[in-house]
């Protein structure tokens, strides 16, 4: 199906529709990273610490904590090299308090979470708690979807690629400065049931947190019956990815944290250094609720990187049950619709937008909260794999995408 105009929805902005010539000069600016990545030097770590230093200044940025990680893979062997890895911070976690930023400053990542959700499900998956492409509610009973889904057997892979049909419909959660008071998960999801999608299921990608929401619910309430348990998204999240990963320093939910911690978030900024309010967007928590900061951080890309490589194993998943980390879910646009740039294909799958050239892989998640703007990538090519995290507490920042 073609059409004069298409809309991206990748990012998790407040108004999160890209334009197609937008997408365009982003996909140009992430491939142009890509190749400076791959061909960098025994100085890869100081190039990028100079260069976030000069984005930082560009961008006028309070501040910016970055984790990298790099590998080197022999052509040879297939063998890895010793990694380089390191997290550095820059600039001020809070301007008016003069506090720096440092690698253990806590920051909301927003988005990013999508990611570790998507894990979380394919481990559930693993452990034969729930089937990625089964009607979701065999599992999750009280998922009562519009009557158009439920006919159609929505699936888990349906709700964590965005092709459920569902738009936009942050503003049923969202009130004018943040979660509308008092609204439960619960209370939220049963909502959908009163909203006809606006596109048929599989037919398009449409940019949804509730939809990847009831997701993350679905996947906790197959562990839970899985194995006779009654424990939430987050907790399930926090036992199952956090607490292997050694992550001491990061939670499922806001409302997680110690109070005794709050002095360590990072003060999110808009324009002209204005501090934000500190949001909670625990209600669609398995899209976006997670905290962590660029230690915890690091240990998540190192083992993701693992995760994505077949010759290795990471933490979380058994070797056998990788592979559907990058099956291609979902091509924006449309159904069977490739939009191409030279050697591009850009697809969604699993709380990951992915793109391929040649036989190089790139994997990459935008996060916006208030205030606080962060970015993940990972880069699998024949001779390395690098990951970087970049947090940015100043609000819809370009920075995490220049560097």
């Amino acid at each position: 199906m073609a059409s004069s105009t298409k809309v991206w929805q990748i990012s998790d902005r407040m108004s999160p529709k890209i334009s197609e010539p937008t997408m365009k000069a982003i996909l140009m600016v992430l491939s142009a990273l890509l190749v400076v990545l791959v061909d960098a030097g025994p100085t890869f770590l100081q190039d990028v610490k100079q260069y976030a230093n000069e984005a930082l200044q560009a961008y006028g940025a309070p501040g910016a904590v970055v984790s990298v990680y790099r590998r080197s893979v022999s052509r040879d062997t297939g063998t890895f090299g010793e990694p380089e890895k390191e997290c550095f911070a820059l600039g001020k976690a809070d301007v008016v308090k003069n506090k720096p930023m440092t690698c253990d400053t806590l920051l909301q990542i927003s988005s990013l979470t999508k990611g570790m959700t998507g894990l979380l499900a394919l481990n559930a998956a693993g452990l034969r708690a729930l089937d990625m492409n089964g009607e979701v509610r065999r599992y999750f009973p009280e998922f009562n979807p519009h009557d158009g889904l439920v006919s159609n057997g929505v699936s888990m892979t349906d709700l964590l690629s965005h092709r459920t049909g569902y738009g936009n419909n942050d503003g049923i959660w969202q009130g004018p400065y943040g979660t509308r008071f008092g609204l439960s998960r619960k209370e939220l999801l049963e909502t959908v049931q009163f909203i006809p999608p606006e596109v048929p299921l599989r037919y398009k990608f449409l940019y949804n947190n509730i939809m990847f929401t009831a997701g993350g619910q679905a996947l906790a309430s197959g562990l839970n019956r899985k194995f006779k348990n009654d424990m939430t998204w987050a907790e399930w999240a926090e036992q199952k990815l956090f607490v292997p990963l050694g992550m001491q320093k990061t939670w499922a939910e806001l409302c997680r944290v110690p109070a005794g911690l709050y002095g360590d978030f990072a003060t999110g900024y808009k324009e002209g250094n204005v501090a934000t309010k500190r949001i909670s967007y625990d209600t669609v928590g398995p899209a976006k609720s997670v905290v962590s900061n660029g230690q915890d951080m690091l240990k998540w890309i190192d083992n993701y990187l693992l995760e994505m490589d077949t010759q290795s194993e990471g933490k979380i998943l058994k070797k056998m049950d990788q592979k559907p980390l990058l099956s291609r879910a979902v091509i924006p646009g449309g159904q069977n619709e490739y939009w191409t740039e030279p050697l591009i294909n850009v697809m969604y799958a699993n709380g990951m937008n992915m793109e391929h050239k040649y036989r190089e892989l790139f994997l990459h998640h935008s996060g916006h909260a208030a205030g606080i703007t962060t970015e993940i990538m990972y880069a699998q090519t024949s001779r390395e794999h690098i990951a970087i995290f970049v947090a940015v507490n100043q609000d819809e920042s370009d920075m995490p995408l220049a560097l």
